[in-house]
């Protein structure tokens, strides 16, 4: 049944770049809405005409089919309308008109002056839209513009093959703590919240931006998202359809509110950088300070050796004056708060240069602080900073050259680190590690630069001062030939300290060696397979299904297609191995509660390479609130992860090895550990 009194339907086919033009006439009490029904070509920027006879006056309207039943009627949803007066053209201009979508363009009669007729001439055709891809398909985009503390509402619905991603673009104006709820879904339904930032900020969710984090319950449950201390910028919040019934309909509510965070800074006007680690190099900044705005600087840095610090504030002018403050992380927690201890400072008058040389600091983190105190008369303090970093000679040392670094406790996650040797400076980096129970401890020294050779040594810390002298037991010793790696397996070590050495052997011209350190332990009741803190399950070369217990379980595949389901417990567990290195398998990885741990690389490679999608892990339940984390080879550059079927590709240098079959929330810089 036609929707308006008098209407007239024509189906002009598909629109494209050559425009498509009709020329027809309305008359009052018989012909008073032409509509015409038609799809675009390809997705683009659609323009529709409307020219009326002199004097007269026609409207022009455009719909979307969005029941897909081939008919105007009353589902179909008014994208836009011009109502302009006579012997004025209407237009429509539609931004990325979508392809497989029915269109409605509606010419209605409003004055056709004495004799009641209206000639028209209409024209429609597309061009190459200006605005980058939608990321997704049946994308649809709400400009919410500026979150803030006044909440931002709205209802509406996601139909299956027409909206189906909902896209909210805004703009925070300030950091803040961002809270999104999704919720209030019609009865059994299910739609899912994402967040991602607008990495490129052109204004439009495409395949550049960056995914922050997401939220994916079941059924009609509400859905939230909190990102604290969120930057200002520009933001896009996406609802999506995942199941809606037999309508395919879900109807939604969305809110979302920015609120300011609160403040844990020491000092006010505190501006926050954060250096990493440092050992064994010079780190330079230039930058400035202003009253009322920047008057803290605070640069956070981590040294993994007993290290000497030499820090430089310089370059003021005449009339500025800015100090210079050490202070280390009393209570580890990243964080410079009033439980810090200040070691030292230099308070140099106006236009004079602030130096620090701090001997014998150990290793951890420690906060230097630059201090506004006179800007002269514009307020404002130009400035250069430094900091050198240089390894703490102990008389004690077993070697020459060498350095004492701090790996910390061993479990079963590998633990790892890269550094350099260099003769006659660097030639023995001593790493002391911690064993907390006994048991089976690996150490691989790998990665070596291109025709180098280094060693790897273990000693036990037999009078328990926690340096690697004389009287320290050697256990064992690996000195492969070359940059070829090395690896060192105690088992069944007892608990205490050790320490791993890495020993300069060959750096070539330049007397450089770069290297990559791993340590990893399995405790006694896990390797001892049975006891009540867990069991070792293996598999062979064929097709297993193992199952763990509810306590902390390591299982192994092996070769094959192979089931592995860990149950409760935190569970560590690998599809393959080193003889097979999951080349050709298809395995199922399935973590159960607990913090779990998938394993999809080695230090030596990769698993599941070679292959593209006929060999990879299916990770069936990953979820990072559990603990949950991917163990894989390299670095976070290697890989790269697209969402697929509500789930995670997760890629290793463009070869698909693995997919979360649960969650599209897996960000490799946070959720993977690498060896």
């Amino acid at each position: 049944m036609d929707l308006f009194q008098n209407q007239w339907n024509s189906n002009l086919g598909s629109v494209g770049r050559t425009p498509t033009n009709t020329s027809l006439y309305l008359e009052q009490g018989l012909y008073e809405n032409d509509v015409y029904q038609f799809e675009v070509e390809e997705a683009g920027d659609l323009n529709i005409s409307l020219t009326s006879s002199p004097g007269d006056d026609a409207d022009l309207e455009l719909y979307r089919d969005s029941n897909h039943d081939g008919v105007l009627d009353a589902g179909d949803e008014l994208v836009q309308g011009s109502y302009l007066g006579s012997d004025t053209v209407d237009t429509i201009e539609l931004e990325q008109a979508a392809e497989d979508t029915t269109y409605f363009a509606r010419v209605s009669y409003y004055n056709g002056g004495d004799d009641n007729y209206i000639n028209y001439d209409l024209s429609l055709y597309t061009e190459e839209s200006d605005a980058t891809e939608d990321r997704f398909v049946n994308q649809y985009t709400f400009d919410v513009g500026t979150v803030g503390r006044t909440p931002y509402e709205n209802s509406t619905s996601l139909i299956a093959g027409v909206y189906e991603n909902d896209v909210y673009s805004f703009n925070l104006g300030e950091v803040g703590d961002l809270d999104i709820s999704l919720n209030n879904l019609s009865a059994g339904d299910d739609a899912d919240l994402a967040l991602y930032r607008d990495s490129n900020n052109n204004g439009h969710l495409d395949a550049s931006d960056e995914f922050v984090q997401g939220s994916v319950n079941s059924g009609d449950a509400d859905d939230s998202i909190r990102y604290e201390d969120a930057p200002a910028g520009n933001y896009f919040t996406r609802v999506y359809y995942y199941d809606g019934g037999d309508d395919q309909t879900i109807s939604y509510d969305l809110d979302m509110v920015s609120e300011e965070p609160t403040s844990e800074d020491l000092f006010p006007y505190q501006y926050n950088y954060d250096l990493g680690n440092i050992d064994r190099t010079t780190v330079e900044r230039s930058t400035f300070l202003s009253a009322g705005i920047f008057e803290n600087d605070i640069y956070e840095f981590n040294v993994s050796e007993t290290s000497n610090f030499d820090l430089t504030l310089s370059s003021l002018e005449a009339d500025d004056d800015a100090d210079l403050i050490l202070y280390y992380d009393s209570n580890d927690d990243g964080v410079l708060d009033a439980n810090d201890e200040l070691l030292t400072g230099s308070y140099a008058l106006a236009g004079s240069q602030d130096v620090i040389d701090y001997d014998g600091a150990a290793a951890g983190t420690y906060f230097a602080r630059v201090d506004y105190y006179s800007g002269g008369a514009d307020n404002y303090i130009n400035y250069d900073f430094s900091i050198t970093i240089e390894n703490s000679v102990n008389n004690n040392n077993r070697f020459e050259y060498q350095s004492n670094l701090y790996l910390g406790t061993i479990g079963r996650t590998p633990t790892e680190t890269s550094l350099y040797l260099q003769q006659g400076v660097y030639e023995n980096d001593a790493y002391e590690l911690t064993l907390e129970e006994a048991g089976d401890l690996d150490v691989s020294l790998y990665n070596l630069s291109a025709g180098d050779d280094a060693d790897l040594q273990l000693f036990r810390d037999t009078n328990a001062n926690y340096i690697l002298d004389a009287d320290d037991e050697l256990i064992q010793g690996s000195y492969n030939v070359g940059d070829a790696d090395d690896f060192i397996r105690y088992e069944d070590a007892a608990a205490g300290t050790y320490f791993a050495n890495v020993n300069y052997y060959n750096g070539g011209e330049d007397g450089r060696i770069d290297y990559s350190l791993a340590a990893s332990a399995e405790s006694e009741e896990t390797t001892g397979g049975g006891s009540t803190n867990g069991q070792v399950i293996s598999g062979d070369a064929g097709h297993n299904t193992l199952t763990g217990t509810e306590y902390n379980d390591t299982m192994s595949g092996s070769g094959g297609n192979d089931i592995l389901t860990g149950g409760a417990g935190d569970d560590y567990l690998v599809g393959t191995d080193s003889d097979y290195w999951g080349s050709g398998e298809y395995d199922v990885l399935t973590g159960g509660e607990g913090a779990d741990t998938f394993v999809i690389g080695g230090s030596v490679q990769a698993y599941y390479q070679d292959s593209g999608y006929a060999d990879y892990a299916l990770i069936s339940d990953f979820n990072w609130a559990e603990g949950d984390t991917i163990v894989a080879h390299g670095t976070a550059d290697d890989y790269t992860t697209s969402t697929y079927n509500h789930g995670t590709d997760i890629y290793y240098q463009g070869d698909l090895i693995a997919h979360t079959e649960n969650t599209t929330d897996v960000i490799v810089s946070i959720d993977f550990t690498f060896v």
